[in-house]
């Protein structure tokens, strides 16, 4: 399953990350500095990006992989 974890490089953020990971799950993550995410072995999505629920089916986002 893919998991989207706002906040993962926070204290628990970080922590939930690495139980999903143990876990099997793909994670997908954000932070307020996609910098402070290095480390951990997650999917960053481009900075800037935003989640547009008007984009076209077709265009593929970021998002439509994610499982929740």
């Amino acid at each position: 399953m893919t998991l989207l974890v706002t906040g993962g490089a926070g204290f628990i953020g970080s922590t939930i990350v690495e139980l999903l990971r143990d876990r099997g799950h793909e994670v997908v993550a954000t932070a307020r500095r996609p910098e402070s995410l290095d480390g951990l072995e997650v999917a960053v999505p481009k900075v800037g990006q935003r989640i547009d629920p008007s984009a076209p089916p077709d265009a593929d986002p970021w998002w439509a992989r994610l499982d929740a």
